[in-house]
């Protein structure tokens, strides 16, 4: 189901749309309001025909899920399942295009196409949290094993948590790559 796209319906109107991640089959949408609102799959590109979403309501001869947006915190939603229109197994959902490398279809992006780049990549982030720490970790694995081309991580370190500067040390040794800390400071005309 990675790559879905998925799309946020309120009163007719479209408000969000997404892609489902490849990572525990993740996905957000942002609603502009409270009320009941409907997920359903996109009718752009060819997911629309190979999923259907197995519960929700029939509108227009299409399975749609109705959510209840309540709640500006946002919520986790259960029950949303895209299942395989039957005949269509075979079918990739993201097109793999195999170049030279046998990679796909983005690997002249993330330079995957099987030369060493001596280019450094870099990478500048922000973390201000606990859980943007853990998102990053992850953005850091994904970005440092999709290429063969050395990348410098530029992180800010007002945010930071000495554990999570703790676990980037031994991630560096880990996975080869480097990272330096940038900070600022706020002037004193801005806190007024």
């Amino acid at each position: 189901m990675a790559g879905l796209p998925l799309e946020l319906w309120q009163n007719g109107e479209l408000h969000s749309s997404t892609l489902v991640m490849n990572n525990f089959e993740y996905f957000q949408l942002e609603a502009k309001r409270p009320g009941t609102a409907l997920v359903k799959i996109s009718d752009k590109g060819k997911g629309s025909r190979l999923f259907s979403l197995n519960d929700g309501v029939t509108v227009g001869g299409e399975k749609q899920n109705k959510v209840m947006v309540d709640s500006f915190e946002g919520e986790q939603i259960e029950g949303i399942r895209a299942v395989r229109i039957p005949g269509t197994e075979g079918t990739p959902l993201l097109s793999a295009t195999a170049g030279a490398s046998g990679r796909n279809s983005h690997s002249s992006i993330l330079n995957l196409d099987g030369k060493k780049k001596q280019e450094t990549i870099h990478v500048f982030s922000l973390a201000t949290g606990f859980v943007y720490e853990r998102l990053m970790k992850v953005m850091i694995y994904s970005a440092v094993t999709a290429t063969s081309s050395p990348i410098h991580f530029h992180l800010l370190e007002n945010f930071l948590s000495p554990t999570f500067k703790t676990d980037l040390a031994k991630m560096s040794q880990e996975l080869d790559f480097e990272f330096s800390f940038v900070s600022y400071k706020v002037t004193s005309c801005l806190l007024k």
